[in-house]
């Protein structure tokens, strides 16, 4: 799985498209008007686009998504919403495979993916 920022949504679709599992990672869901409950807690969001359906329900199941919906099913933008602690699971894991040092504030619980985000506590 591979990281992408906020303003990197392009080349996240296209390494999905290539057949990589890309975690595209973006702040403004808590002001999305119609998002659910869960995503207005945090405004740090991530779509985890893949093309493989089976892929994306195992990786999301195994970040602690509970029942993964799989969202613009069979097109090149297909992915499963994530936010809160399956989110930061998704970023670390980016982190550890890409070889990226961890940041201390992992350990206090903040989140840190050096994108353009306000950091906040579980």
């Amino acid at each position: 799985m591979k990281l992408f920022a906020q303003n990197q949504a392009k080349e996240a679709i296209r390494a999905a498209a290539e057949g990589e599992l890309a975690l595209h990672v973006w702040t403004g869901a808590d002001r999305w008007p119609h998002a659910p409950q869960v995503f207005k807690a945090t405004p740090l969001a991530g779509h985890l686009l893949g093309q493989s359906h089976l892929d994306l329900v195992r990786v999301a199941m195994d970040l602690g998504v509970h029942l993964p919906a799989i969202q613009n099913g069979g097109t090149r933008t297909q992915h499963i919403d994530l936010c809160g602690a399956p989110l930061r699971r998704a970023i670390r894991m980016c982190e550890g495979t890409a070889g990226l040092p961890q940041s201390p504030r992992h350990s206090a619980g903040e989140d840190r993916v050096g994108l353009e985000t306000s950091p906040h506590r579980e």
